[in-house]
């Protein structure tokens, strides 16, 4: 054997440990570092388990310290799994002949990789960057303007610009930012076409939502104009711009749904009201698969925001044949949406209604249980 000289090279995550031929196929499966630590602990420290070890990423989810880095990994083992049974190849196989050696020589460093250690961001795999997360979020921001007649991606830069580049704005620097721009909203909205209008406005409310980390909003100037532009934005006639009500209603509602500071609160209720029947029906699909699909990837903060939008939908309708169903969905783990409910049924006249929310509610138990239990005994 050759005597080898020099440093030794360090193998990084994304390196390629192998390349295997797929069964039955002219492709090939390559395998990087990273699947091969997830293989020697999936084997190590789970029997080959793989719902064993998706549980133990799901169980750090419910920290806040440890999501984000096991949403990471979570989201890598869970495409390593699917593409190892699309190909019909088994952990063993792609460890090779030599795998019991290999399961000792790597498991030190695979269990340190994959269960002590949080990775870098230039060190994570293509799946630990594009988590679910991600991926839902990103599409929430920007994923629909190829729908829109005119993207809002042409006014994206300009407003971005009016940013700085780096650095914060402190709360009495928020009125500056502001006046910036409400004078770039106003100048550019005195020339444009319809379809131009919405496009900025849309625009708007996305940069906004990326940039506002940076912005102390404690005197609420920037989240004033952001629902000024939101409430405009919903008025103008779609039929005006060539955007269809099934393209606009999954933009916003997405956006609706990820939006995290309550800047669009206060005008959802009357936008949800003066949906047209089609276009609440229309809405309440996109709101359903929503709340399922979040449900599904455990983004529970999302599904819940999903569920409360659509009781916040049913109310303002007044489709108030699915309250209790969707008062026992929500259950006692939110309150003010449960009471919302039941008080436009007690304001329509209908007690037996609202006593049938509460009850609906308090069949799935919840961190506002007796909150609403103190709600229903008044209500008698």
């Amino acid at each position: 054997m050759a005597k080898q000289t020099g440093k030794r090279k360090i193998r990084q995550g994304n390196d390629i440990f192998c390349e295997i031929q797929i069964p039955n196929s002219s492709g090939t499966l390559i395998v990087s570092n990273w699947d091969m630590w997830f293989l020697v602990v999936l084997i190590n420290e789970f029997n080959g388990d793989w719902e064993e070890l998706s549980s133990s990423f799901h169980q750090r989810l419910k920290r806040p310290s440890s999501r984000d880095n096991a949403e990471s990994k979570l989201s890598h083992l869970l495409h390593l799994k699917k593409t190892m049974e699309h190909a019909d190849i088994n952990p063993i196989v792609v460890l090779g002949e030599g795998s019991e050696a290999l399961l000792k020589k790597e498991k030190r460093a695979a269990i340190n990789k994959i269960i002590k250690q949080v990775p870098r961001e230039k060190e994570k795999s293509y799946w630990m960057i594009h988590t679910p997360r991600y991926v839902r979020e990103k599409r929430a921001l920007r994923g629909y303007w190829i729908c829109f007649p005119v993207s809002p991606e042409i006014y994206a830069e300009p407003l971005t610009k009016k940013f700085k580049t780096r650095g914060y704005y402190k709360e009495k620097e928020s009125f500056g930012l502001e006046k910036r721009l409400s004078s770039y909203l106003n100048k550019q909205s005195w020339s444009t076409s319809k379809p131009e209008l919405i496009a900025l406005f849309r625009a708007f409310l996305t940069v906004m939502l990326e940039k506002i980390e940076m912005v102390d909003d404690s005197y609420g100037v920037i989240g004033q104009l952001y629902e000024d532009i939101f409430s405009n934005y919903i008025v103008v006639p779609r039929l005006d711009i060539g955007l269809s009500s099934a393209d606009f209603l999954q933009d916003i509602l997405e956006l609706l749904i990820w939006e995290d500071y309550g800047f669009m609160t206060n005008a959802t209720p009357q936008f949800f009201a003066n949906l047209s029947s089609d276009d609440a029906a229309i809405a309440k699909n996109i709101l359903q698969i929503q709340q399922s699909e979040l449900a599904a990837l455990e983004l529970v903060y999302q599904a819940e925001q999903a569920l409360t939008l659509l009781g916040m939908l049913a109310v303002q309708q007044e489709w108030f044949s699915q309250f209790a169903t969707l008062a026992q969905k929500m259950g006692t783990r939110a309150w003010k949406r449960i009471t919302t409910m039941a008080e436009a049924a007690e304001a329509a006249g209908d007690l037996v209604l609202a006593t049938a929310v509460y009850q609906s509610a308090l069949s799935s138990p919840g961190m506002h249980q007796n909150y609403i239990q103190e709600k229903q005994e008044v209500l008698g």
